[in-house]
């Protein structure tokens, strides 16, 4: 399984690189800093099945990241996009951005299950 985290603080993604290593053990993971490499990513890579991406970051934040993301072809876009955030975001939203879920920070073994555990669009 391909994973990208897409997160400006080098922390959380070290502390959630190594929490999902530990749960799923054949998980190939690399890491961004924000949108504009998280595009250049999916632009050389294909078949990403998961997504964790901070909504806000320098250079390109999350939703402007996801409104470049649709334009992709389909075969370089990520299957499944978990957003960070706190904040409510409007179903009519998430499905236009193609986001599955929306949790807040940080990663933990419930949310990564409950996320694993849903099937639609990760394989």
């Amino acid at each position: 399984m391909k994973i990208l985290l897409i997160d400006d603080d080098a922390t959380t993604n070290f502390i959630h690189q190594t929490k999902l290593n530990k749960l799923i053990k054949q998980a190939e993971l690399s890491c961004v800093s924000n949108g504009q490499e998280a595009l250049s990513f999916c632009r050389k890579n294909k078949a990403i099945n998961l997504a964790f991406l901070d909504l806000n970051m320098p250079v390109m934040d999350g939703l402007t990241f996801l409104k470049a993301h649709k334009k992709l072809p389909k075969d370089h876009q990520i299957k499944k996009i978990v957003l960070f955030t706190d904040k409510e975001i409007d179903d009519s939203l998430k499905t236009s951005l193609n986001i599955s879920f929306c949790i807040p920070k940080p990663l933990n073994e419930e949310k990564i299950n409950t996320i694993l555990n849903d099937q639609q669009g990760v394989s």
